[in-house]
């Protein structure tokens, strides 16, 4: 019985290891996808991106809300209006 329990909770105490990884760029495009997501590119590819460079943002994928797509919009294009980086 001990090994089952200890088997059982060394499964979930295995620990991950990642890298933490920002990207600063300044936005070269948003654009608008029909379902409401919309695709950010940037000046300069982050390693994170795919080959052609696009940055999808969809509402449910990865956590993000429809609350904070809307925000994540309105930071993108602030700051592409002004040519900051974000």
């Amino acid at each position: 019985m001990r090994k089952i329990i200890f088997l059982a909770l060394s499964l979930f105490s295995v620990s991950v290891f990642s890298a933490n990884v920002w990207h600063t760029s300044a936005i070269k495009t948003v654009y608008p996808l029909a379902s409401g997501d919309y695709v950010v590119i940037f000046a300069n590819n982050s390693s994170c991106a795919r080959e052609d460079g696009y940055h999808y943002v969809s509402v449910g994928s990865n956590g993000v809300t429809l609350e904070g797509s809307k925000n994540m919009l309105s930071v993108l294009l602030s700051a592409a209006a002004m040519q900051k980086p974000v």
